[in-house]
């Protein structure tokens, strides 16, 4: 499991859990107000009296128990073949080479141009703390940036990815290189003894203008996996919480209600 801790705006402690399991949760105190991310079914029941809200997360996960040869065998004709064409550039990639400011000015630059909600920087080196920074060069140019949870020896996850929008390159580069740098991740990490892979979530409705993200991670071959995002709280906390999430909903099923992210 990975525990950390993000300071709200008025100064309280919130603590953030990634992965955890059955064991490592404990009675909660009255006061606590946490996130349980990508929790489990039985980390789900057992949370059950301290859950405020509930929500699905669906990822897909590659088995880094499986030898090469079974993980390549899952490979699609069109990834395989990316792959190969990614080798071929001239491109080189690194581990923590580049600075967390660095990467986080791409990817927020990368997501502005998109119009979508750029990273919170406070959470962002919250969680680099406990991240891979993978940078790809591309003819002495930086060319994408990939972002790794570590969960030793549990799993890895995709948190951030991107490719840099100055630098000039054709869809075709794209795929290449994004195909390339993941698959060489899924090495790197089962040669480090990392027991899974997590792509870092999908979509799947077909109609969503991100399913070709979940259709570029279905390529790779894994295994879909539906996990819970949950929001607990302790015995004093949690109607206060239960209220406010009541207002919310109600306020969003409001005609003409924006509803604020």
């Amino acid at each position: 499991m990975i525990k950390l801790v993000k300071r709200h705006r008025t100064g309280i402690p919130i603590p953030i859990m990634f992965f955890a399991e059955a064991g490592d949760i404990t009675g909660l105190m009255p006061w606590t107000y946490a996130h349980c991310m990508q929790a489990s079914d039985a980390v789900r029941d057992v949370l059950a009296p301290h859950i405020v809200d509930s929500q699905p997360f669906t990822t897909l996960i590659s088995d880094l128990h499986e030898s090469v040869e079974q993980l390549t065998g899952r490979l699609d004709t069109s990834r395989a073949r990316n792959i190969r064409r990614g080798e071929s550039l001239p491109m080189e990639m690194a581990i923590n080479q580049v600075s967390r400011q660095d990467a986080y000015t791409l990817l927020a630059r990368f997501y502005q141009e998109r119009g979508v909600r750029q990273p919170d920087w406070d959470y962002f080196t919250l969680i680099a703390q406990r991240c891979d920074i993978w940078s790809t060069t591309l003819e002495g140019r930086l060319a994408t940036i990939d972002v790794v949870l570590r969960d030793y020896p549990d799993r890895v996850r995709v948190m951030y990815g991107c490719h840099n929008v100055a630098c000039e390159l054709s869809g075709a580069q794209r795929g290449a290189i994004a195909s390339t740098v993941h698959w060489k991740q899924v090495l790197e990490y089962k040669r480090q003894g990392f027991h899974w892979y997590d792509w870092g979530g999908i979509v799947t409705d077909r109609d969503s203008p991100y399913y070709g993200i979940t259709k570029f991670k279905l390529a790779f071959g894994g295994v879909e996996r539906t996990e819970w995002n949950l929001t607990l709280a302790g015995s004093v906390v949690r109607p206060v919480l239960h209220l406010a999430y009541a207002w919310q909903q109600r306020r969003n099923a409001s005609p003409g209600a924006v509803r604020c992210l």
